[in-house]
């Protein structure tokens, strides 16, 4: 079980950090070695590791889009100075946590795995559709993307500065501060929907079957014409956002709604794109 770090300068990842690797080891990458690990992409995936770390300062990469850094792992961290990583779990495996982030904003793209527990952090993070994830928490600085196809997801969460675009199911979604979650696909209709702190939800194309408001705001100027919402509990100081075309009569669509006098509604020109 030994830390294997990336020691050598070289573009394959596996010659980097010294050209073997067993079972149960921790790969660590921290290291200004190259510019872009573009080989060996594959060479880590038969080995169960106990976690892969990517913490290089550098403003590198790892993989490419198609030609992904495969892996068998507990734990994954892509965080530092890169710019861009591409990553895949492998087949039947589960990865119990993995952390993106970085501190130049970075692109990471993970197009397969089966994930207990994400962390996003400081970055654009696009989970694909072959990719499971049970719950996500997306932080300060994060624009996290859950697409479509993927399984039900338990619990996903927008903290403060945290941005998730929800394409997917889940049991429970959760905006708190001024984190914001919008739900951008039909299938995006979480069973229970919660703001706090002034969370923010941003019902697109999706809405939540049950919204539960403990002061938060709901912004529908992208909504569609017919709201579909089942059950509003509105417990705290709760601001709708219609768009000033005025195209959406009622924004509770015929929900039961409880508590509607602590519900204020403003008129705004309508918003584009996600960020």
């Amino acid at each position: 079980m030994a830390v294997r770090e990336n020691t050598v300068v070289d573009a394959n990842i596996l010659t980097s950090i010294g050209g073997t690797v067993a079972a149960g080891d921790t790969v660590l990458l921290d290291r200004e070695n190259v510019e872009a690990y573009t080989a060996g992409l594959s060479s880590l995936a038969g080995f169960a590791l106990a976690a892969f770390y990517a913490r290089m300062p550098c403003a590198s990469s790892i993989g490419a889009d198609g030609t992904p850094l495969q892996l068998d792992a507990g734990v994954v961290m892509v965080e530092g100075g890169h710019r861009y990583a591409y990553l895949a779990g492998v087949a039947l495996k589960t990865i119990t946590k993995m952390k993106l982030a970085g501190v130049n904003r970075p692109q990471n793209f993970v197009s397969s795995a089966d994930i207990t527990r994400l962390l996003a952090g400081t970055g654009v993070h696009d989970i694909a559709d072959s990719a499971d994830v049970t719950d996500a928490d997306a932080y300060r600085g994060a624009v996290l993307t859950l697409r479509n196809g993927g399984a039900k997801a338990t619990n996903v969460r927008a903290h403060p500065g945290g941005r998730v675009v929800l394409e997917r199911d889940t049991t429970n979604a959760e905006a708190n501060g001024d984190g914001r979650i919008i739900l951008n696909h039909t299938d995006a209709s979480p069973d229970t929907l919660v703001l706090r702190g002034g969370g923010t939800v941003e019902p697109v194309l999706g809405y939540a079957a049950v919204l539960t408001s403990y002061g938060g705001t709901v912004d529908m100027r992208r909504a569609g014409p017919d709201p579909s919402w089942t059950t509003i509990n509105i417990e705290g100081p709760t601001n709708v956002i219609l768009p000033a075309a005025g195209s959406i009569e009622d924004w509770t669509g015929g929900a039961t709604v409880n508590g509607n006098a602590g519900v204020t509604v403003t008129l705004a020109p309508p918003t584009s794109g996600v960020f």
